[in-house]
């Protein structure tokens, strides 16, 4: 089995992965421990994982295929955010936020 499944509770969503190979991937509410990022294959994978009183909560991961080049773009937020920098034939910037409901978020969160 692969690794990545693990991670796939959703069988409709591992399905549509294997049967459409995208090649960019953004999930939410992951539910994992800080820092642990789950390998996807054929894919750089780019997470950030909430910890709440010491429970995993939340989070925020988007793979994208390991040959499209990429950056990842620092953001210094308290909301669950991650940004990648694709060069395809242009530059596009990617964005995976959540939003938790207990916290009260404003405009420059965003």
């Amino acid at each position: 089995m692969e690794p990545w499944r693990i991670l796939l509770k959703n069988k409709k969503l591992e399905f549509q992965i294997q049967e459409y190979n995208p090649e960019i991937i953004c999930l939410k509410e992951l539910n994992f421990k800080e820092n642990y990022i789950a390998p996807f294959n054929n894919y750089n994978g780019y997470i950030k994982n909430r910890l709440v009183f010491d429970k995993a909560s939340g989070g925020v991961a988007t793979y994208l295929k390991s040959y499209i080049p990429n950056k990842i773009i620092n953001i210094q937020s308290e909301i669950e955010v991650i940004a990648v920098q694709i060069k395809l034939k242009e530059k596009l910037t990617i964005y995976n936020i959540i939003l938790p409901k207990q916290k009260k978020i404003d405009s420059t969160d965003i």
